[in-house]
């Protein structure tokens, strides 16, 4: 993990692990000796994402998830044979090839990324020259990567494309471009207003009078990896067990305290949630992250049926008081309350 770690810290400020879930789609038999019937070309497709596979190379694409965030997307292709029981980087693979071989891994970051950190938006297809390619620690000694941050379709990757020698040779090269020209990236659907739509149901939030006692919601101990969590669920934010979060340090921008809260989601539920909500005691607004957006989306994660979901966020108050959020998601509605000193 200690080499995965190195390639991922150079994509993102905090490096977060990814795993492979059992939901697999488009994958082949990672177990095939490289002696066997090499497969013929052929196109996979997962998770929105559809990849060129050239004669001889096997891949796969599968949902991953990353330690509390929503599961995400990560491609794998290879000249060799894919390691069974691999990491998210492919590290046993990548030990394996030779200086003929050639992989590419894609991996999907949250889509909040788009426009930070180096995800900019880009027209396919992409392209890698040899003055792209370096020595990289995550990679063994005389091998050559090749690293590019893109965003394509309101989602932001990391393309890793690794050569089993320092100087690729031309063929190597012709081989990516001819995959990298028949990438293709759909949208995800929680792009689409119309996926939201029928969770923006009219808002019922209580009000308080000025100064009034603050109602908090009952406290639990819901999330198996979270501290004490407000309201009936299947979706919760993350508290202090008396429901008041505390805004002493928390970072302010534009008369706004940007208080960071992690919201979770019940494994039995898979489907998207939709948060909005204001303060109750003085009517003054409720935001989400540095954006102060109106609405906080935690887009549904099919693939991650059985298992809990973990949303770190911020949510900016305008200042202490007592809040309500109404929490919607297909069939439920929940209405939590919180104070904030």
């Amino acid at each position: 993990m200690q080499n995965v770690h190195a390639v991922l810290a150079f994509v993102v400020v905090a490096t977060i692990g990814v795993g492979a879930s059992a939901c697999r789609h488009g994958e082949d038999d990672a177990q095939t000796p490289r002696q066997s019937t090499p497969p013929a070309e052929r196109v996979i497709h997962g998770h929105g994402l559809g990849l060129f596979l050239p004669g001889g190379w096997r891949g796969r694409i599968v949902a991953a998830s990353r330690t509390r965030l929503a599961p995400l997307a990560i491609g794998h292709a290879g000249s060799l044979p894919l390691a069974p029981g691999d990491d998210e980087f492919g590290t046993k693979t990548s030990a394996r090839m030779v200086p003929d071989d050639v992989r590419i891994v894609l991996f999907e970051f949250p889509a909040e990324q788009v426009g930070t950190q180096g995800f900019r938006p880009i027209s396919l297809p992409l392209r890698v020259t040899r003055a792209d390619v370096g020595r990289h620690p995550a990679v063994p000694t005389g091998h050559g990567l090749a690293r590019r941050r893109f965003a394509y379709a309101g989602r932001p990757f990391t393309l890793f494309v690794e050569f089993g020698r320092r100087d690729p040779q031309p063929g190597q090269l012709a081989v990516v471009r001819r995959i990298l020209e028949r990438l293709s990236i759909a949208a995800r659907p929680e792009g689409n207003e119309a996926y939201w739509r029928p969770l923006r149901r009219p808002l019922h939030l209580p009000r308080l009078a000025r100064g009034a006692h603050c109602p908090i919601s009952a406290a639990g101990r819901a999330a198996p990896q979270a501290g004490a969590t407000l309201g009936d669920g299947p979706a919760y934010p993350v508290v202090p067990p008396n429901g008041v979060a505390s805004l002493r340090d928390d970072l302010r921008s534009g008369g706004w305290y940007l208080h960071k809260m992690m919201w979770v989601v019940h494994r039995r539920y898979s489907g998207p949630v939709l948060v909005r909500g204001r303060q109750v005691d003085n009517g003054s607004q409720l935001r989400f992250d540095r954006r102060r957006l109106p609405e906080l989306r935690l887009p549904g994660a099919p693939a991650a049926a059985g298992r809990w979901r973990y949303y770190p966020s911020q949510t900016a108050l305008r200042g202490p008081g007592c809040f309500a959020v109404q929490i919607d998601g297909r069939g439920f509605s929940d209405i939590v309350l919180f104070a904030a000193r």
